[in-house]
Parts: structure tokens; C-alpha cells; sequence
């Protein structure tokens, strides 16, 4: 999936309860500025439907479940159009709960997203001699350092494997 769309299923409850499927896919970061739009899109997909769920998305809910809340599929699209989904995704993960405003999701991901890397060791290593606290250690030793179990022990730092390769590196505040 690419990570600058977020399709979400619509459909029109009292249909489907009826026992008939009506609704329609909608990509909803195309409506990121465009509130009224998306509600005439989602009631343009229902037929007209007092009442509509979101049955299906591609990519994941983003902690949304059935709920049809304009301005949280809206902050959450915004967030996308900015980060990528990948970390919409890892920020709406520990910031638990579901929050319906873009700055606190904006905020989570400028406080946590600590930069990419091609492995957890690779990080560790990195941050250790950007750092400077290798200044003191002979070479000779350094190569013996088992920088896996370094990135291992690392506080409030989690490694996410990324759909493009290698980690995306999180920092618990």
C-alpha cells in the first residue's frame, strides 16, 4: 500500500442490516482540506444514509473501528498527507486511545520518530558515536561492542521494521 493513501469502505447501515450491501471505497487523503466534501462523498456512496459505518479500509482503521467521525478520519488523513501512513500508524500506537485532532498526532510523531536505520545495531552505534562516548574506546575494543544487544537495552527506544527496508527507529518520552 502506498503510504499517501487510506481507503475507507462506507456503507449505508440501515441497508445493510437490511441485508444488502451499499457504499463505496473512498480515499479519504484526497479530502484532507475539503471537510463537506468527504461528507457528500460518503453520503453520495451510501445512497443517502442516515446512519454509516466504516466496514473496510485498506491499510488499517487507525484506531477509528465502525465509527464515522469527520474530524478524526480527517486528522488522521492529514497526519498521512504529511508523514506517511507507516508512522501515522507506529504514533497512533503509543499514544493509545484515539485521538481526533491532528496536532496530537503531529506532536507524537515530532516528539518519537527518531530517524530511520538499516537495523536496531546499526542505530545504537550510530547514536553512540554521534554521541561522542566512544571518544574513549580503543578501537581494538570497539569491535568487540555487540551493538545488537547495545539497541537491546537502549531505554524508551523501540525499533519498527518498515515496509521500505531496514527500522524506524521511536522514542518513548
Amino acid at each position: 500500500m502506498s503510504s499517501d493513501i487510506w481507503n475507507l469502505y462506507f456503507a449505508n447501515l440501515s441497508e445493510y442490516n437490511a441485508g444488502r450491501l451499499v457504499g463505496g471505497w473512498i480515499d479519504v487523503v484526497d479530502y484532507v482540506n475539503d471537510p463537506d466534501g468527504l461528507t457528500a462523498e460518503i453520503v453520495k456512496v451510501t445512497n443517502g444514509a442516515e446512519e454509516s459505518a466504516i466496514h473496510d479500509n485498506e491499510g488499517g482503521d487507525l484506531g477509528l473501528g465502525e465509527c464515522v467521525n469527520v474530524s478524526a478520519i480527517l486528522a488522521r488523513a492529514e497526519a498521512i498527507e504529511e508523514h506517511g501512513f507507516e508512522l501515522v500508524q507506529i504514533a497512533l500506537d503509543h499514544i493509545g486511545g484515539s485521538p481526533d485532532d491532528y496536532d496530537s498526532i503531529n506532536t507524537a510523531i515530532e516528539n518519537g520518530f527518531q530517524g530511520q536505520a538499516d537495523s536496531p545495531a546499526d542505530y545504537a552505534e550510530d547514536w553512540h558515536t554521534d554521541c561522542g562516548s566512544l571518544q574513549n574506546v580503543p578501537p581494538t575494543l570497539a569491535c568487540y561492542i555487540d551493538w545488537a544487544r547495545v539497541a537491546n537495552d537502549m531505554e524508551r527506544v523501540t525499533f519498527h521494521d518498515s515496509e521500505s527496508g531496514g527500522v524506524i527507529v521511536w522514542r518513548d518520552c
